[in-house]
């Protein structure tokens, strides 16, 4: 239980003035089994002829975590990425890399208008925008996502939010045998067993509606038939019959609404769409 856990470094991070709670910590293993003759007073009694045996587990954890990650400033929201611009890009002798399209230096974390491709001397190249600001209109596409990110818990523009996620796991266990002695020579049984196994794929990397992790399911069935025959006290026959399945299921998440309507939407169009 994370009332016992020690606090994560990052929960308190000084200077950020954000808190995060603990992560959850819990886990949780329960189930039972139950067998023996299959009796039912003065219908069936065998006591030395009919077995069962059935076992159930169930295993539930939700391990917490505290996160860090970059999503957009207050000025990125509005098209200003002028706190990314850095020195000119250098060549391998020192000099300033040069911008073919309009002969101005190349600096980093520029950000280049998609509108002005064009080809130069050979050379595809693009027109930076002014101060590293994008102008108006944006992308209707890029207004809505913006709108579900949200907003940082520091004033940086790298490593500005802090948030707590869970990745819950359920593992589910169930045996089924049954044995029957129909002479003391011969002996059958069945039996059946299954494993379900549920899981997010991986950790979160951003808060719902945007995360992009999705559900998985491995569920596996195993079915034996078997028969035992003592031919002689010196020879024995065993027969075993049999049948496995496993299904496998990944499906994005119920509670990230973005994936399930913008699966269609191509990177291609949200790069080219800057300011459509």
């Amino acid at each position: 239980n994370e009332a016992l856990d020690a606090k994560n470094w990052f929960s308190d991070l000084v200077g950020s003035g954000y808190y995060a709670p603990k992560p959850l910590d819990r886990k949780n293993d329960y189930g039972g089994t139950f067998g023996g003759p299959v009796w039912t007073p003065k219908v069936y009694n065998g006591h030395d002829r009919t077995f069962f045996f059935f076992s159930w587990e169930q295993y539930r954890q939700t391990l917490g975590s505290t996160n860090i990650s970059t999503i957009p400033t207050a000025a990125e929201r509005q098209g200003d990425f002028s706190t990314l611009l850095g020195p000119p890009l250098l060549d391998s002798s020192g000099n300033p890399v040069i911008n073919p399209c309009d002969g101005t230096p190349i600096l980093q974390g520029q950000i280049f208008d998609p509108s002005t491709t064009k080809t130069v001397g050979g050379v595809e190249c693009r027109t930076a925008f002014p101060g590293n600001k994008i102008p108006t209109p944006f992308s209707n596409v890029a207004q809505k996502i913006i709108a579900l990110t949200p907003q940082p818990t520091n004033s940086g523009y790298l490593n500005n939010f802090l948030y707590v996620t869970s990745n819950p796991i359920l593992d589910t266990a169930m045996a089924v045998r049954i044995d029957e002695n129909l002479t003391s020579k011969s002996h059958h049984f069945f039996s059946y067993n299954s494993r379900d196994q549920e899981a997010l794929a991986s950790s979160p990397t951003l808060p719902n509606p945007l995360d992009t992790n999705y559900f998985h399911s491995f569920f596996t069935h195993y079915m034996r038939v078997g028969w035992d025959y003592i031919i002689s006290p010196a020879a024995l026959n065993h027969l075993n019959v049999g049948f496995n399945r496993i299904y496998s299921n990944s499906s994005i998440t119920s509670n990230n609404p973005v994936s399930a309507t913008c699966r269609t939407v191509s990177v291609v169009v949200l790069i080219r769409d800057v300011r459509s």
